[in-house]
């Protein structure tokens, strides 16, 4: 499990280095990877980078409620 992935770029000339390398490393793992993304940085990068392309399954987990509610798990 990689957390945090939206740390991969920058939006600068030159600022998907990083992610284009770590996308590379992916493709070569012979393992299943878990990656972390705000959400932000994912609708970004699916739009420039075509990011949702690279990964077969995506899940989105809602966030918890704000009420303060406590749900046993």
């Amino acid at each position: 499990m990689i957390e945090d992935c939206q740390h991969l770029y920058e939006r600068r000339i030159g600022g998907f280095e990083a992610l284009s390398a770590f996308l590379d490393e992916l493709a070569n793992a012979d393992v299943t990877v878990v990656t972390g993304w705000n959400r932000y940085a994912w609708v970004y990068l699916a739009a420039v980078q075509a990011l949702d392309r690279e990964f077969l399954v995506t899940v989105e987990i809602q966030p918890f409620p704000k009420n303060g509610s406590r749900n046993s798990c």
